[in-house]
């Protein structure tokens, strides 16, 4: 009984259709001539609002760092300077191992071509 129903109803409407179709869409116009979309203005509210809170997170970390750069200058003030001295004897030391390390490398990676050129390389792997 419901299934005939709504054949009915569907006829009705196609029957009705097809004897008044539908004219051109017309959009609503709110002042001015400006069609006003809801669901995109909710959405580009909401896009602004996530922009404002990344710009707002930008600049508390922009406060946070100037601050830790402020911290950092007042430390270097009470930095006494003979301890100035023993720290660039440090770096100093350290510059030179790195260069001594790099050579080091250099001279095994050196040892091991010269090994594979000597040798097939399933012999070198293995040592």
């Amino acid at each position: 009984m419901k299934h005939r129903s709504h054949a009915l109803a569907a006829a009705c409407l196609a029957a009705f259709l097809a004897l008044f179709p539908p004219g051109p869409a017309a959009a609503l116009f709110g002042f001015g001539g400006v069609v006003f979309d809801p669901t995109n203005h909710a959405q580009n509210v909401l896009t602004a609002t996530r922009a404002l809170e990344q710009i707002n997170n930008q600049i508390r970390a922009l406060q946070n760092q100037a601050s830790m750069l402020q911290n950092m200058a007042k430390n270097l003030e009470r930095l006494d300077v003979s301890t100035l001295g023993r720290m660039q004897a440090a770096l100093t030391r350290l510059t030179s191992d790195i260069f001594s390390y790099k050579s080091l490398i250099l001279l095994c990676l050196g040892c091991q071509k010269a090994l594979h050129g000597l040798f097939s390389p399933a012999i070198v792997s293995e040592c």
